[in-house]
């Protein structure tokens, strides 16, 4: 499977679609199991994804 980490290229221009993808499927769970837009677990959800997200890259950094 084709991916920046397999092309080497982890550049924002890359990187912008793969986080678009994610962040809609997520919000499309929500939506599918009627969380309100502005409701406590959707923005739980979306600060765990993006907490998630800062710990991946971190670790790519620090192993190259």
């Amino acid at each position: 499977r084709t991916t920046p980490a397999v092309t080497g290229h982890w550049d924002g221009d890359a990187m912008v679609p793969v986080y678009d993808r994610a962040q809609n499927a997520l919000e499309h769970l929500a939506d599918q199991v009627g969380e309100p837009a502005h409701g406590a677990f959707r923005r739980l959800l979306r600060r765990t994804f993006r907490g998630e997200l800062q710990r991946m890259a971190r670790v790519l950094v620090d192993n190259p």
